[in-house]
């Protein structure tokens, strides 16, 4: 049976996805500022905001692996440590 989430939960993820989003759009935005302030090429701002996207996705993605098994190791370390004790 699936556990109900709390309101506190939820408004926690909701704020972790808006902050996010909040955060790749004003990252991408910036770098498509700052190409169509040095050129007035459509098709290299158009690359430049495909690339600022590529790469905000990749190092969150990366991220969010270091982390999950950052935590798995720490938990494993400490269930290691408890059956030895």
């Amino acid at each position: 049976m699936k556990k109900k989430r709390t309101l506190a939960q939820k408004i926690n993820i909701l704020r972790a996805a808006v902050m996010g989003a909040n955060d790749g759009i004003l990252s991408v935005a910036g770098i498509v500022v700052g190409v169509a302030g040095a050129s007035t090429d459509n098709f290299a701002i158009f690359i430049s905001g495909i690339a600022g996207m590529l790469a905000g996705s990749v190092s969150m993605a990366m991220g969010e692996y270091v982390s999950v098994h950052a935590q798995k190791d720490a938990q494993k370390k400490l269930l290691w440590n408890k059956k030895w004790l």
